[in-house]
């Protein structure tokens, strides 16, 4: 079922998106428009406020299928920010492996969860997959010590 060109294309696209710590807006608005477009009610916190940057924390939420709301609500998370040097990113596949060109990082750390969870979101929509409810996290400021997690709005999540 998981359609492997589109993860890898949208795995590359988000890999050329720098995201630096306390600079995430870029990657922030693109996840805010896949998720709202996937049926998400996206909430963004003020952790960014809080810790000096330009994006905060987002929080989606999504609901059950009919008759399963009362199921309980798994939720979904990666951050959004990059280890440095992560702009200018050249990705090379060799032999079906993603690798860095080697003069940046692959970024990989953590778009491939993010890609992981939006191709879910995709195909629990495309197959009319029956599931409760979701709430999909994603976090700023993670690689300089979770800091985008020790300023989440914690009022904004329910998931059991």
């Amino acid at each position: 079922m998981i359609d492997k060109k589109r993860v890898l294309a949208e795995f590359l696209e988000l890999i050329a998106i720098p995201c630096s710590t306390h600079d995430e807006r870029q990657i922030g608005d693109l996840l805010t428009k896949r998720l709202q477009e996937l049926g998400g009610t996206v909430r963004e916190d003020k952790a960014g406020e809080a810790i000096g940057g330009n994006c905060g924390n987002l929080v989606a939420d999504f609901p059950a299928t009919d008759g399963l709301e009362s199921l309980p609500t798994v939720m979904l998370t990666a951050h959004m920010d990059c280890v440095e040097p992560c702009a200018g990113i050249h990705p090379v596949i060799e032999d079906g492996i993603i690798r860095s060109d080697g003069t940046t990082i692959l970024g990989a750390d953590d778009k491939a969860g993010v890609t992981a969870i939006l191709e879910v979101l995709r195909q629990l929509r495309e197959h009319a997959i029956p599931h409760g409810p979701l709430q999909v996290v994603f976090t700023v400021a993670e690689e300089n010590g979770v800091h985008g997690s020790q300023h989440l709005d914690s009022s904004l999540l329910h998931a059991d």
